[in-house]
């Protein structure tokens, strides 16, 4: 009778451990910053050849890092578990751009704060 509750419990227990579901709107605002720092390098003229050569690099390497993570986790007999092992491997290459870049993190109700404010600077610009 122990041994029954024990083991219902430990499998109830295993089954609340779920990882959250991938943010891809946070995901989407932060590539978007890092896009927006590299074109500002690029529009200021200080876009290094090095620079631009990484990027590239990057992007090759993390379609690469993410293809093998997906397929490990296939492999390991856990599928569902499969895109995030994909999301993940774009999460954090975008947040090491992030932080090589110098771009703080900001909380999406300020980041969008400031696009506002700065979509509607520009708009007044334009007339």
């Amino acid at each position: 009778m122990a041994l029954k509750r024990r083991a219902k419990l430990l499998i109830g227990l295993l089954k609340r451990r779920k990882k959250a579901q991938p943010d891809v709107f946070a995901l989407g605002l932060a590539a978007r910053e890092v896009i927006a720092a590299r074109l500002l390098l690029a529009a200021t003229g200080r876009l290094t050849a090095a620079e631009a050569r990484r990027m590239i690099e990057e992007k090759r390497a993390a379609a690469v890092r993410a293809q093998f993570a997906c397929t490990e986790a296939i492999l390991r007999g856990d599928a569902a578990a499969a895109p995030q092992a994909y999301f993940d491997v774009y999460r954090s290459a975008v947040d090491s751009n992030r932080r090589r870049l110098g771009i703080a993190r900001q909380p999406w109700p300020q980041a969008l704060a400031q696009y506002l404010r700065s979509a509607v600077r520009q708009a007044r610009q334009w007339r």
